[in-house]
Formats: structure tokens, C-alpha cells, sequence
């Protein structure tokens, strides 16, 4: 691969996979927006811990089990 190849490959797989993590926040309606939901799964994936959601302690457990998830992916 050349070094272009490389960047383009990593960027699009870091943009492709946060697009399918932010799946299950969009049909649970935990997150209102998409961009909300995308910034979410990011980031979980890149472990900043930071998050738009409020009143976590109200959400299903699923999706708590899901951020857990990708911050452990991360």
C-alpha cells in the first residue's frame, strides 16, 4: 500500500464503523439525532469518554451494555 492508500483506508474504516456502532442508539431512540448518535459511538470507540446523553441512569440496559461495549472495543 502506499502511504495515501493507508490514510484513506484508516479513515474510512475509523467513519465506517462508528456509522454501524451508532445503529443501535438510532432504534432505541436513546439519542434524538443522528449526529448525536455518531458522536456517541465515536466516542466510545476512541475512549474519550465523553458523551451528549443525559439522565444515563434512566436508559435500558441494553444500551448502557452497548456503550460499555465500545468503550471496551476502544
Amino acid at each position: 500500500f502506499e502511504v495515501r492508500e493507508t490514510f484513506v483506508l484508516t479513515v474510512s474504516s475509523w467513519i465506517t464503523i462508528s456509522l454501524f456502532a451508532a445503529l443501535p442508539f438510532m432504534l432505541s431512540d436513546v439519542a434524538p439525532t443522528f449526529t448525536d448518535a455518531f458522536f456517541e459511538s465515536t466516542s466510545g470507540l476512541t475512549t474519550t469518554g465523553a458523551t451528549v446523553f443525559t439522565d444515563l441512569d434512566y436508559a435500558p440496559p441494553g444500551i448502557l451494555l452497548w456503550r460499555s461495549l465500545l468503550q471496551w472495543l476502544g
